[in-house]
């Protein structure tokens, strides 16, 4: 049956939804059989004929199995209209600005037509393949070039339907328009049609002959040596490329890729594929485009994996070679030993150097960093040296993203060999014996003639040259020293992380019990489970990807703990390395070679052996290596430490006998006080490093060895402001907030979720006691160096480390003592507070404490390296500090303090909650610090205790500010609620009335505007319109404990009533909260939302009036009396309409 010629073009002109439904309906009844035809036939039988039809379908949902699209229309340019007009039509209202909207009345016609083109879309997905079909389809989506919606539909129901057809088969004729739709799919501009196109790749691959498979990889190489293709053509290309090449697997010696005809295998990976993917992948390394280089480095990864390891391991040395690009260094010289002086790492002294281009250098790492993943550390071994020096060369590239590509590299030269403290310490020692820390600048103090050493300004690598670096070395640069910083933080997380893991189990990441690894994601990966590998995923050879147990260490025998003779003789009996042995692993692919060398069973992470090394953590194999091994060991005393592959017989390489291993504690010294020396100095990167980093170094060191941190807390926490002296009190810092997460698992006697409880409690409690032997020592330094009445970086971590060690220690430091320190910490924060605010009233009444402030602007202890000559300006720089990284433990350091020192600095606190400049965090870290002190006056003054003037004159002073606080409109309306409940409380201790008077005047300022009721002639006021709750979006307000009188309870009921119904209609933070307006936007719903708040807020204020008139009944009547007629006005308005008037509607 043919169709009417003239219906596919009346669909494509129609702009009336109505009548396209119309005609929609009319074709569907001509494709669905005719009951005439049925007549001659019972229904049983008709039934059966139907069902027969349908199960010959492609999922026998066919919605008209009678009929084929190419048969039913009668030219190809028929279909090529219906098929443009149903996709366009079906997929067209998603676009943005499309001109296919219809109109209200047409509204309701737009579902019936959805489901008409749909079943006529299904009707597609149930055809046969045909050369007309694919070319109407091919036409569709060429014509939806400006509609991404459409054309990423289209492409996908094409994908899919390749993926029905492939039990026939995708090849012969239908192959060439079939690979066009692909080709057009990984080349189009929107990466989510390019994702979408090559996540359903697979499938065509597997449907196509290997012939066939060529001609597309030839299509898509073209379009990646294209100059002129876009990179988002490229990008896709490339993902194609990485699809094609991961459909071959190694299975049984041999690679196979299932295909339409046959089924290829060979010993030898497709010669198409190995001979031109080198030269397509390698320039897109180093790509303009981020995402094309990241896709490059994945199909090369892929195709190295797929390799022989022979091919793999001569990929590497190229990539090598490629790294090591006007170093002067030969491919020639990469297979041999080359001479010290001439390490590729020194030609950056050369003139006229230049390094490998950003781009290039990072796409080349991240295919190294793959490989170094899978190949066997032991065939590195033999140009160890070259290597590292390579690898270092770009530790200290100018970019600043090939310095943290290298860095990375290291992580997985240390992670690969997780059960090896050899091969920790001679990449560690490597990094950080060319450093040497300056004694001179680390014992500088500023102001005696020495602090100008950190305002010299650091050469950058690029003028690091021999004709203008004499006397400078290559740690001289700042590039060289971040670098290395950037290695050592990735190194150090993984060995926390790896001893957590292993010796605590998930418990001590999922409580982030680890300082430097509980906020932040080593490498950009996830945390993952017990059950996981802490390093990554792929199936490498030894410690990556071998067999590994529950927390990432490869379960390999036991190795010897000392230079044994069994160790010695095998290292001598062996011969020199041979690279032909490589040819042992000729015919085996990389990823083979690494399922081959895993141990096959993993035992119960809760029945091991603690003590064995097959399960025991990096850093602790090392400690126990460290304990048993002699002093100045030869690395080549072990090297049988490394796994080799059956039949391999491996040398000891010449550079191995002549290095001499150090201690790890004097590694871990050397890389403290290189973190230490960063903090100070003028390159604000390395500063920054600096900080980054000491939180790691400190914490394996805690797991390494507590000796090392006491030894620096007894020799340099004193009150000489040293560079050491700073970095020994943030080391301090961190370990007092790491025993504190510790302490309440160690005391939790009936903690299940630990992997071993005994060696939990063991390993926290050597922590622990480590820090509180020494405490009160060291809390006393920390109390001189803020003593100093210098405000500056070292006055604030002292202050924040001295209230957590009040909050988690008190009970080592005598009571005396700590009463000292707690002024001390208030005292400096009057200070700070005076000269920050020298103009308001509180400042004026603690004149008293004025002292000329000092803080150096530029020194490394400074808070600002910018020249400030202002005393203020210094002193809200500091003020703003405090607040930002100390504030957070004032709440719980106040608990511990007596009331008579924190009623001091009670006054400063409400102040600098009611500052505009306070952030939100911050003010509510006040807030409940006033709350503490609050609490705690009131069962002072309850108990009669010593000081009580003092007190009173604080709580004055408080009542002052909170009533300026009460007036502000930068106070939102649930922080007002709160601000008003501790003024209440405080008031019960007050018998003046003058309090009240300011109080009552506050409420005035900030009811006046709600009851539009603005100073008039006459006191008149404007209006008299009821006020209705409109907003529901201030948060849930909880009144303070106590506040209540138990005596009053039933006369607050009423009035409690209401407050609660107004608060429990409220949630989330409104952005104008406690910000009237009287400003006209045109917008309803933002006046309704302003009427709302503004009804809340008279419900908040009558509330408290309601309560303060009871607490202070006689002195509420005089202070209302002694109001002019304006504020008398509004109190009594309050007063009277309270339980009518702000009652919301219900």
């Amino acid at each position: 049956m043919a169709l009417d010629a003239s219906l596919a073009h009346k669909l494509l002109s129609s702009h009336d939804v109505e009548n396209e439904v119309t005609l929609l309906e009319t074709l569907k009844s001509r494709l669905l059989p005719s009951r005439s035809a049925s007549q001659d036939v019972s229904s049983e039988d008709f039934e059966k004929q139907w069902l027969a039809l349908a199960s010959q379908q492609l999922g026998g949902e066919n919605p008209f199995p009678n009929h084929s699209l190419v048969v039913f229309f009668s030219s190809e340019e028929e279909l090529g209209q219906f098929t443009l007009y149903v996709f366009h039509r079906r997929y067209g209202w998603s676009e943005v600005g499309s001109a296919v909207n219809v109109t209200a009345p047409q509204t309701k016609f737009k579902i019936s037509l959805n489901e008409l083109l749909d079943e006529y879309i299904k009707w597609y997905f149930c055809q046969e393949l045909s050369l007309p079909l694919l070319r109407a389809l091919k036409d569709t989506v060429l014509s939806a070039s400006k509609k991404p919606v459409v054309r990423k539909q289209t492409l996908v129901h094409c994908m899919e339907w390749f993926k029905q057809q492939c039990h026939s088969g995708l090849s012969g004729n239908y192959f060439p328009l079939i690979k066009d739709i692909v080709l057009i799919g990984l080349t189009d501009v929107w990466s989510a049609i390019r994702c979408a196109t090559c996540a359903r790749l697979p499938y065509f691959i597997c449907a196509i002959s290997l012939g066939e498979l060529e001609q597309c990889f030839c299509d898509l190489v073209a379009v990646c040596n294209d100059a002129t293709a876009t990179w988002q053509s490229t990008e896709g290309c490339v993902m194609g490329i990485n699809v094609i090449v991961r459909r071959f697997q190694w299975v049984d010696n041999v690679y196979s890729v299932s295909a339409a005809n046959s089924v290829a295998a060979d010993k030898t990976f497709p010669e198409f594929l190995k001979q031109r993917i080198g030269s397509v992948i390698f320039p897109l390394l180093s790509h303009a485009q981020l995402s094309v280089r990241e896709q490059a480095t994945k199909a090369f990864s892929s195709f190295l994996s797929r390799c022989e390891f022979s091919e793999a391991f001569k990929s590497f040395k190229n990539i090598v070679g490629q790294l090591c690009y006007g170093t002067g260094v030969s491919q020639e010289q990469i297979n041999n030993d080359i001479p010290c002086d001439e390490q590729p790492h020194l030609s950056v002294l050369k003139p006229g150097f230049r390094f490998l281009d950003a781009y290039a250098a990072e796409g080349l790492l991240g295919v190294c960093v793959f490989l170094i993943k899978h190949i066997p550390p032991v065939f590195l071994l033999p140009s160890w040296p070259l290597y590292i020096s390579t690898f270092s060369l770009y530790l200290m590239h100018s970019a600043s993203t090939v310095r943290q590509a290298a860095s990375n590299l290291f992580k997985y030269l240390v992670a690969k060999e997780s059960n090896n403290p050899v091969h920790l310490k001679t990449v560690l020692q490597g990094l950080c014996t060319e450093w040497e820390p300056s004694q001179e600048f680390l014992e500088q103090t500023p102001g005696d003639g020495t602090a100008n050493l950190s305002l010299v300004a650091r050469r950058s690598v690029d003028q690091l040259t021999k004709a203008s670096s004499a006397g400078l070395t290559l740690s001289d640069t700042w590039e060289w020293r971040e670098g290395r910083l950037l290695a050592y933080e990735l190194i150090l997380k993984f060995l926390v992380k790896n001893h957590w893991l292993y010796t605590f189990g998930h418990v001590g990441v999922t409580h982030q019990l680890t300082e430097s690894c509980s906020t932040i994601e080593e490498g950009g990966n996830r945390l993952r489970s017990p059950t996981e590998s802490p390093v990554q995923k792929s199936k490498s050879y030894g410690r990556v990807g071998a067999k590994l147990d529950p927390y990432g260490n490869s379960l390999q025998q036991s190795y010897p703990l000392s230079g044994s003779s069994h160790a010695r003789g095998r290292a001598a009996s062996v011969d020199f390395f041979n690279t032909s042995q490589v040819g042992l692993m000729k015919h085996r692919s990389l990823k083979s070679l690494s399922r081959n060398n895993s141990v096959k069973s993993t035992p119960n992470h809760r029945q091991r052996n603690v003590s064995s090394s097959r399960t025991t953590s990096l850093l602790q194999l090392t400690k126990q290596f460290e304990s048993t091994a002699d002093k100045g060991t030869c690395a080549a005393d072990y090297i049988s430490l490394y796994k080799v592959e059956e039949r391999q017989v491996v040398s000891v390489p010449r550079w191995m006998a002549n290095f001499d291993l150090l201690d790890m504690s004097y590694i871990l010294k050397q890389i403290l006080h290189q973190a230490i020396e960063c903090l100070g100095d003028p390159r604000w990167e390395l500063r920054r490093m600096g900080h980054q980093l000491l939180p790691s170094v400190a914490e394996v060191i805690r797991l390494y060895d507590m000796s090392i941190l006491q030894e620096l807390w007894s020799l340099h926490l004193t009150k000489s402001p040293k560079l050491l002296c700073y970095g020994a009190c943030l080391t301090l810092k961190h370990s007092v907030s790491h025993a504190a997460k510790l302490l309440p698992f160690i005391a939790d006697t009936t903690q299940t979720s630990l992997q071993d409880v005994d060696l939990f409690r063991k390993s926290g409690h050597v922590i622990f006691t480590s820090i509180a032997s020494g405490i009160h020592l060291w809390t006393d330094n920390l109390h001189l160096a803020v003593s100093r009445r210098a405000c500056d970086k070292l006055s604030l971590v002292s202050i924040e480390t001295m209230m957590l060690i009040h909050c988690h220690f008190c009970k080592y430091i005598d009571n005396f003592k700590k009463r000292e320190q707690e002024e001390t910490i208030f005292g400096f924060m009057q200070h700070v507070f005076v000269h920050a605010h020298p103009d308001s009233a509180l400042s004026q009444s603690l004149s008293g404490l004025d002292e000329n402030f000092t803080s150096s602007s530029e020194d490394f202890l400074s808070l600002t390296f910018r020249p400030e000559t202002s005393s203020k300006t210094l002193a809200l720089t500091v003020e703003k500090h405090f607040l930002s990284d100390v504030c957070y433990v004032l709440p719980s350091f106040l608990k511990t303090c007596s009331v008579r020192n924190s009623i001091c600095v009670l006054p400063v606190l409400t102040h600098l909650t009611g500052n505009h400049s306070t952030g939100q965090q911050e003010r509510k870290v006040l807030y409940d610090s006033i709350v503490v002190i609050v609490s705690m006056v009131g069962s002072c003054l309850g108990s009669g205790c010593q000081g009580l003037e003092t007190i009173r004159q604080n709580c004055n002073i408080t009542l002052k500010e909170l009533a300026h606080l009460i007036s502000s409109t930068d106070v939102d309306l649930s922080m007002l609620a709160q601000v008003l409940d501790v003024y209440l409380l405080l008031v019960m201790h007050s018998s003046s009335s003058r309090h009240l008077v300011l109080v009552l005047e506050a409420v005035c300022v900030r009811a006046a505007e709600a009851l539009d009721m603005r100073a008039t002639p006459g006191g008149q006021d404007r209006s008299q319109g009821d006020l209705v709750i409109l907003s529901n979006d201030i948060p849930v307000m909880t009144p303070l404990p106590g506040l209540q009188n138990s005596s009053s309870e039933s006369e607050d009921a009423d009035a409690d009533k209401d407050m609660e119904s107004l608060l429990l209609n409220v949630s989330g933070n409104s952005g104008s909260a406690g910000k009237l307006s009287d400003e006209d936007n045109g917008s309803d719903w933002d006046s309704c939302s302003d009427d709302g708040d503004q009804s809340v807020l008279l419900s908040i204020l009558n509330s408290f009036l309601v309560k303060l008139q009871r607490c202070q009944p006689d002195n509420f009547g005089t202070a209302l009396v002694e109001l002019d007629g304006y504020r008398r006005g509004v109190i009594q308005r309050l007063q009277e309409n309270g339980a009518t008037t702000f009652k919301p509607d219900v």
